[in-house]
């Protein structure tokens, strides 16, 4: 979906530099955004919404977080191109949307009556340094070396492009454990691959990716989910 000049010129200014510009990084995000069209990066195989209700499209939540990101840098999002859509929500989400909205639901749960919920907010504005710069693995470390044998299944469908298979492997692999048995290894649903397994040794620790899930996997795949699920509670996926 992004041409290798592209990728390359991303790869020099952002990965490779010893300290990148974040303006800099940031605006070639935007290019590399801008430049695969409409897709759903959450699910990048599965068709986008094409209602002509204020839903369409399908990426909202990629657009609100980028535009987070390029205020915690001073940068406001026409500058570089970024186009903010309100109503740029998928199709499927609209039922919680409507849902949310009723006034018998905002009593239910005591929200003023006048308050419009929506799927995403241009009024919260998180710590940007806090959200994207700070990593969380070391707590995985903590609770598995804290011999608190708890079950920890960290799963990620192939088909997401926002939280990628590949940034999950690469912190997890870098939590420092010992691989138990074989890794990568396929595991089946109904004798067709649902994805690939991998464990590791005194852990309880497992990584499953699920094939031609997005980022939600239930709503993709919920029958490869379903027995992921139970597999999960009988331990098959972690107790090594």
């Amino acid at each position: 979906m992004i041409p290798l000049p592209v990728y390359k010129e991303y790869q020099h200014a952002c990965l490779k530099a010893e300290t990148p510009n974040k303006a800099e990084c940031a605006l070639l995000a935007v290019k590399m955004l801008n430049g695969i069209g409409d897709l759903n990066p959450y699910a990048l195989d599965y068709p986008v919404c094409l209602s002509e209700s204020k839903a369409k499209y399908g990426r909202a939540q990629r657009i609100w977080q980028l535009t987070h990101q390029l205020a915690g840098m001073g940068i406001e999002p026409h500058q570089v191109g970024l186009k903010l859509k309100s109503e740029y929500e998928p199709c499927e989400e609209n039922y919680a949307t409507t849902y949310l909205n009723q006034l018998t639901v905002k009593a239910a749960l005591h929200v003023n009556k006048d308050i419009k919920w929506n799927e995403c907010s241009n009024k919260l504005h998180y710590n940007s340094t806090d959200m994207t710069e700070v990593s969380t693995a070391p707590i995985y470390n903590s609770l598995i070396d804290g011999k608190h044998r708890l079950n920890i299944l960290v799963y990620s469908g192939d088909d997401d492009g926002v939280c990628g298979t590949i940034g999950t492997q690469n912190w997890i692999w870098a939590l420092g454990y010992e691989v138990a048995g074989k890794s990568w290894k396929s595991y089946e649903v109904n004798g067709q691959v649902a994805g690939y397994l991998t464990q590791w040794k005194g852990t309880k620790l497992g990584f499953l990716t699920v094939h031609g899930a997005g980022h939600e996997v239930p709503a993709y795949k919920p029958e490869i989910a379903f027995d992921l699920w139970k597999n999960f509670l009988a331990g098959t996926f972690t107790d090594k």
